[in-house]
């Protein structure tokens, strides 16, 4: 049983972290997909 909320919720804050991403150091997006 979905939540619409919560799918908005999930689905905003995955647009959130894709803009965050997009602004992130290079390094530090290395240093994650490193350590991933």
């Amino acid at each position: 049983m979905a939540n619409p909320f919560v799918k908005a919720w999930k689905y905003f804050m995955a647009a959130f972290g894709a803009k965050v991403e997009e602004r992130a150091d290079p390094k530090i997006q290395i240093q994650q997909a490193i350590e991933a």
